[in-house]
């Protein structure tokens, strides 16, 4: 996580974060006063960055917006124009990716609210006990949005599992994804992060938004 301190939302001097992955989606925090009468502990926008073969953001997405459309503006600015690294395609050169990424502005003692790309319900889990599984993985994606290969983040684990196959399934099947647009505003393919939450409690639900870290 990267954790910034921000005084306000307008002509700030933003800090540049260090390089991100278009396969590591991200999340900045940080306290804020930002001149509105709120009841809320926090706002928190979910965004989604176009990188180029060169490795810079050159597109922000508000995917889900925080409710204060200059705190949506001051999140895309703070990516905007930072330097990452560039997804890889299927003959593996550089291409276009996206970051599945968040910017949460939170009051002192505020909470932040996890977040999932998307989460099911399954009814039996691998170990016994389980209250609930994270798998994650790279996809590349073709210029209409379908999968076109899906590739498990293994982290620790030596091979995939039932629910890095069930990941993989869902995002061929069930999910359609946003193709990325490239410099002359054309569809193209991409690499995109896809992260699912199985669970035994809570009900089917889609949320786009940075992934939690993996277990």
């Amino acid at each position: 996580m990267i954790v910034l301190l921000l005084a306000g939302v307008t002509d700030v001097d933003y800090p540049r974060p260090p390089i991100i992955s278009p396969l590591r989606p991200s999340q900045m925090t940080g306290p804020f006063r930002y001149g509105y009468d709120s009841k809320d502990a926090g706002a928190t926008a979910r965004l989604l960055l176009t990188v180029d073969p060169t490795g810079r953001i050159i597109h922000c997405d508000v995917v889900v917006p925080s409710g204060h459309p200059k705190l949506d503006t001051a999140g895309c600015k703070l990516y905007l124009g930072i330097k990452g690294q560039p997804a890889l395609g299927g003959d593996g050169k550089a291409a276009y990716g996206t970051i599945s990424a968040g910017v949460t502005f939170f009051k002192d003692g505020g909470l932040i609210p996890p977040s999932v790309d998307l989460q099911l319900v399954v009814e039996r889990l691998p170990n016994p006990g389980a209250v609930f599984a994270r798998r994650f993985s790279s996809l590349i994606v073709d210029p209409t949005g379908k999968v076109l290969t899906c590739r498990n983040m293994l982290y620790s684990r030596a091979s995939p599992d039932a629910l890095d196959r069930a990941l993989c399934k869902v995002a061929a099947t069930s999910v359609t994804f946003k193709p990325v647009l490239d410099v002359a505003n054309r569809p193209t393919e991409s690499v995109q992060a896809f992260a699912v939450e199985f669970s035994t409690k809570n009900a089917f639900l889609v949320r786009p938004g940075p992934s939690l870290p993996p277990e």
